[in-house]
């Protein structure tokens, strides 16, 4: 998919695609996206598979590893225990960080996805994300959206980028001597991790690749009281924390691009006649409502 790049939207790796992007929900979802006019971003723990934000933070920790042996050995000094225990210190607190997700495909009719996110009888609803663009700088300060990596080496490129950029970010101060390299060190690794958890979430391992996944990301939230933003449903044994994405601006209609019904859906005019009437009564532009392609009982 071709992509507008816009690196001066909260991170440089935020991209606007050409083409319609489909989130997978079950009916319920689609009614709460509507209602809400907006879309839910969910805290990462709370995804169908928790592992795939700790796969980029374990990356993370395992190239960090070698970067700082590297460093020392190229500035011949050695970190204390206290010094390592920071790092590690400054690891779990990245680690807790809440960071919110929401996912979308390329493909609108994949039945994985169908299986895995919205059940045979759910939706895939289409997003005009360069119609959206305007709402990322208003009203939904914090949201980055960008695709996955799925190839490792292009994690580990981007791995290399960050710990140049961190290096170039962070100043030592005083003479170059070995207390002051140390505290160096230590910064940019910290300089470092801040960047990974904002990052990784974009990786995913390379068997996921045929999803053609893109993430809508945001780790600007905060639980305490004073951070209302953060909202609580509830789903099966679980108070699930999410945050919303705004759609739209004020006095403007919701819009899809379009709108394809589960392949247990094929033969439900029903179905079809309940969306439609839904959509007009909530005045939700959408042209192109269609089903599933795929046979699937």
């Amino acid at each position: 998919m071709s992509i507008k790049k816009n690196g001066n939207i909260y991170s440089p790796y935020h991209c606007i695609p050409e083409k319609p992007l489909f989130h997978y929900s079950s009916l319920k979802g689609l009614h709460g996206i509507v209602t809400s006019k907006s879309i839910w971003a969910t805290h990462y723990m709370f995804l169908n598979d928790s592992t795939e934000y700790t796969y980029g933070i374990g990356l993370a920790k395992t190239m960090l590893k070698k970067f700082i042996k590297e460093e020392s050995k190229n500035f011949c000094c050695k970190l204390s225990y206290d010094e390592m225990k920071a790092i590690e210190d400054r690891e779990d607190y990245i680690k807790n960080i809440p960071v919110f997700v929401s996912s979308f495909c390329e493909d609108g009719d994949l039945l994985s996805q169908w299986r895995g996110y919205s059940g045979v009888e759910g939706v895939s609803i289409g997003f005009d994300f360069s119609k959206l663009k305007d709402t990322f700088k208003n009203k939904n300060l914090g949201f980055y959206l960008t695709e996955c990596v799925y190839k490792e080496e292009e994690q580990l490129k981007m791995m290399d980028r960050f710990w140049d950029a961190s290096k170039k970010e962070t100043k030592i101060n005083g003479n170059k001597d070995a207390k002051n390299i140390n505290t160096w060190l230590v910064n940019v690794a910290h300089n470092f991790l801040g960047k990974c958890m904002l990052f990784s979430p974009m990786f995913k391992d390379e068997s996921f690749s045929e999803e053609k996944e893109w993430r809508l990301i945001s780790n600007s939230f905060r639980f305490n009281k004073s951070d209302e933003r953060i909202k609580f449903r509830i789903e099966k044994s679980a108070i699930v924390p999410y945050v919303e994405f705004k759609l739209k601006r004020e006095n403007e209609p919701l819009s899809f691009s379009e709108i394809i019904l589960g392949p247990s859906l094929r033969n439900s005019m029903l179905s079809k006649f309940s969306v439609m009437g839904f959509f007009y009564a909530n005045d939700v532009d959408c042209k192109n409502i269609k089903y599933s392609k795929i046979p699937y009982k």
